[in-house]
């Protein structure tokens, strides 16, 4: 297995941008200029960062960026991207998949408000998880904080799942 993976940036993390520092302290080198399938819009966070949103009616190429990024280093760069972004799949113009950063209203659409809320707080929870996959050895204060979230997060869907059920 690969120690590595390819992302696909645009906006503040490209080269010479505001974020771009977060790449390289990620440990990322930069692979090659490269654009997306033409199924993409771009809105805007703030006024300050563009986000991709992949679209079922008429797109367009959006031109970005490939960089290698060390697997531990992933976390490190989602966990500094403004809120509303987050990673997932990117089809680019040859019709290969590499994660990208995306706008995360993209993920509410397919998942429904309720799961998309579930998906945010779980997070730190998948950082955790990249961590110890990747050997990281947890003390147990540290188990058991990751264990109250994950039984909080759990009970709290499961109530909210029933009152929406009932009438």
């Amino acid at each position: 297995m690969s120690d590595t993976t390819l992302l696909a940036v645009n906006g503040t993390l490209m080269r010479g941008l505001e974020l771009n520092p977060n790449m390289l302290a990620a440990g990322a080198s930069f692979v090659r200029e490269d654009q997306t399938a033409a199924c993409y819009r771009i809105w805007s966070i703030g006024d300050r960062h563009p986000a991709m949103q992949r679209t079922t009616a008429a797109g367009a190429h959006v031109a970005l960026e490939l960089w290698s990024v060390p697997l531990t280093g992933l976390a490190a760069i989602l966990q500094h991207e403004p809120p509303g972004l987050a990673i997932g799949k990117v089809l680019l113009q040859d019709g290969s998949v590499v994660l990208g950063v995306l706008g995360f209203n993209n993920g509410v659409k397919h998942l429904g408000a309720l799961n998309a809320m579930l998906m945010l707080n779980l997070i730190p929870i998948i950082v955790f998880s990249i961590e110890a996959w990747l050997g990281r050895s947890f003390a147990a204060i540290e188990i058991g904080g990751a264990a109250i979230v994950i039984g909080a997060l759990a009970a709290n869907n499961l109530y909210l799942r029933g009152s929406q059920s009932r009438p």
